[in-house]
């Protein structure tokens, strides 16, 4: 939930608690008020604020009217604003400006807010709001993840931070209440300008039993809305390599400085519609980088690429076609160089088509510093609505839009391939859609429901997709396999960098999570009662191989001597017999099928001016995963069988449902001091199913639906 709460005592000149007395609550951005009369101890409580600056003014006949201005209100916050009217009459009036409470004395939850000027203000490389995730209590960035870095399965931006120990994608992001988390890694999927987030909140302990669906953190953004005043901005960020020095390994190999020339620009603007009424937001945010990277490689050099490994550095090979009798072991090649005749004629003109080294290192070192430029474009924007029926009825909607292309070629060229490891061309575009209305039916009872979609699209594909590299080596049934299966098959030989088509290319990845959320607060007395609904579909699509073009792994054992001394994964390779050969093939195009269901009830009861309690339970059910087209398999293992879907066992597979994802949740917060000291504490337990080998991507991925066909013993054999 991304709007704050607003609550009070009202006392007079003896610290009495002034019963029935009208608190008003006004946006100063938008004059948009909400009235409250206190209950007999004083109390008052007003949910459902957006987030930004407020006035809190209170009256009453027979006491000045009193007010407090400088409130600035947060994301899901608990703001307490006590009151003391004077005596006299109401016309006089009394303000005090509001300070910022240092401790929080209404809530158990550990959290942390992130506002507007704070992200701007903070130094951020490509202006990613999601990095401050990481200076949150407990949270480590996770560069490893797929989240972490950018690449074909993520090119949207770096979203990957542990928080508790518990694995990135164990994360629940939400823009204005809607899940923003793509279906199967759980990744961010829009990443709004941070000059469009008017804050975000990271909760990672003891928060509401309406949040859930994680183990780590609750992030929590809120888009900016527009005011009476229009405001607006506009920007332009610039990186150049002519600011840049060269690294060590470039300057050794006399390789310039690699370019680079990376532009951010955009801007923003929100006002007024109707005044006091209708408001607009919206901003749009464009990226264009070009990187020039350099990674140093060890490739063969030119002797042992023709069979010579007479060089100095290089291990004995054994020739395993000539066996000594008397030992039973193979005999060393004559002057450690492998006949001609016996190359493989394949092996040989995959060697013909590397690049020379350029690095003069010893025998085993990465010998060739190849560069490539990566290219990276981002366009993203939003747009806000928000609009103000009556003093009962407050609605807004809003649209996020991402789109990104990202390309990432081989160091060697596309012909030969190999580094890096996902080198592809990748295609995003995502979108996210929120829309909100709230209900006063009275002050003490209000409803809010939210209805949202999140839609993922990454396609991405290899660079050599069309070309018939492996035909025309003379490695046959890989380019005519599929329609897609082009290029060099991959090879991996042991003690240098792999070769050859990129893995998992072409990936198609679709996801769409359709939300509907309702909740019911009801403010009775001590007790304010929240109980809601979040239900979910989600339709997730995933067509992705580890290697539809085949790869063959060759490393020394074959020319060693028994496995006990010597041997080249180079010269095995050479002489066309791997260790390892598979393809992985897929018949089909997974479309998986799950609902999520949400309740809750939270009770935040305040047992008096020291005491708060928060009490809840929440219950989530992930419904087991079916296919569109019934496409899903299991393996019995009692009997050895493979079990179809909807054929020989469920239609998901034979995977049983789990009804027992209960999530208590308590807390207290004491304050022995009137908000000097706090002392908070609590207990719960959260739940959250892992996408992709947890619900989603796994029983679609068993035979018959994909196979994995073994190689032969000679490359040359296909």
């Amino acid at each position: 939930m991304t709007t704050g709460t607003i609550l009070g005592k009202v006392i007079d000149p003896s610290g009495a608690a002034v019963p029935s007395a009208q608190v008003t609550i006004t946006n100063l951005g938008t004059k948009t008020a909400k009235t409250f009369e206190t209950d007999e101890n004083g109390n008052y409580i007003v949910s459902y604020l957006l987030p930004g600056s407020y006035e809190v003014t209170a009256e009453k006949v027979g006491f000045k009217k009193s007010t407090q201005t400088g409130i600035t209100l947060q994301v899901d916050q608990k703001a307490r604003v006590d009151l003391a009217l004077q005596l006299g009459e109401v016309s006089e009036s009394v303000s005090v400006m509001a300070e910022a409470p240092l401790v929080k004395t209404e809530s158990s939850e550990s959290a942390q807010v992130i506002n507007s000027k704070q992200i701007v203000d903070m130094p951020l490389n490509v202006r990613n709001f999601a990095q401050l995730v990481s200076l949150n209590t407990g949270s480590v960035p996770n560069p490893a993840g797929l989240g972490g870095n950018i690449n074909p399965d993520n090119p949207q931006g770096i979203s990957d931070t542990n928080v508790n120990g518990i694995q990135s994608d164990g994360n629940n992001w939400q823009i204005d209440g809607i899940t923003n988390n793509e279906a199967f890694f759980s990744i961010l999927s829009v990443n709004p300008s941070i000059d469009a987030i008017q804050e975000f909140k990271v909760a990672n302990n003891n928060y509401s039993a309406e949040f859930g669906r994680a183990g780590g953190a609750n992030v929590q953004i809120a888009i900016k809305s527009g005011t009476n005043q229009l405001h607006g901005g506009a920007f332009e960020f610039l990186r150049n390599s002519s600011l840049d020095a060269n690294d060590f390994f470039s300057n050794r190999a006399g390789t310039p400085i690699p370019p680079f020339r990376q532009n951010q620009f955009g801007g923003n603007i929100g006002g007024p519609v109707v005044k006091d009424r209708t408001f607009f937001f919206g901003d749009y945010e464009g990226f264009r980088s070009r990187l020039g990277e350099t990674s140093n490689l060890t490739i063969p050099t030119l002797l042992p690429r023709q069979g010579d490994f007479s060089e100095p550095g290089n291990p004995v090979i054994y020739n395993p076609f000539d066996i000594d009798p008397a030992t039973g072991h193979p005999r060393p090649f004559p002057g450690n160089r492998i006949p001609p005749n016996l190359i493989n004629p394949a092996s040989a003109k995959v060697m013909a088509l590397l690049p020379p080294p350029n690095l003069n290192v010893p025998v085993g070192q990465a010998n060739f510093n190849g560069s490539h430029s990566q290219a990276h474009d981002v366009d993203n924007f939003d747009v806000r609505i928000d609009h103000r029926f009556s003093d009962k009825d407050q609605f807004f909607t809003r649209y996020s839009f991402l789109s990104t292309t990202l390309e990432d070629p081989p160091f060697l060229g596309t012909v030969v391939g190999g580094d890096p490891f996902l080198a592809a061309k990748a295609d995003t575009r995502n979108q996210n859609v929120a829309i909100s209305e709230v209900h006063s039916f009275s002050p003490h009872t209000i409803n809010e429901f939210r209805f949202g979609v999140n839609r993922v699209r990454t396609d991405w594909f290899p660079f050599d997709q069309n070309l018939k590299t492996s035909d025309e080596v003379g490695i046959p049934g890989i380019n005519t396999f599929c329609g897609f299966c082009g290029g060099l098959a991959r090879i991996v030989i042991s003690g240098f960098n792999a070769l050859g088509h990129t893995p998992f290319a072409p990936t198609f990845r679709h996801d769409t999570i359709f939300q509907w959320v309702d909740n019911m607060t009801f403010i009775r007395g001590k007790h304010t009662l929240k109980v809601g609904a979040d239900v979910r579909r989600v339709r997730a699509e995933l067509f992705q191989t580890s290697n539809p073009v085949g790869e063959f792994d060759f490393d020394q054992n074959f020319t060693s001597d028994l496995g006990t001394a010597g041997g080249s994964g180079l010269a095995s390779m050479l002489l066309g017999y791997y260790t390892l050969g598979s393809r992985a093939a897929m018949t089909t195009y997974p479309s998986g099928r799950t609902s999520q269901f949400f309740f809750f009830g939270q009770d935040d009861i305040r047992v008096n001016d020291k005491l708060t309690l928060n009490l809840g339970l929440r219950w989530e059910y992930y419904s087991p995963v079916k296919d569109a087209h019934n496409n899903q398999a299991n393996f019995d293992l009692a009997t050895g069988d493979i079990l179809l879907a909807c054929v020989a066992t469920s239609c998901a597979a034979g995977v049983n449902p789990d009804l027992r994802d209960w999530s208590p949740r308590v807390g207290f917060a004491y304050t022995p001091d009137r908000g000097k000291t706090a002392l908070r504490g609590g207990f719960g337990i959260s739940y959250f199913s892992p996408g992709f080998g947890g619900q989603l991507g796994t029983l679609n991925d068993n035979y018959p639906f994909v196979y994995n066909q073994p190689g032969a013993s000679s490359v040359a054999s296909g």
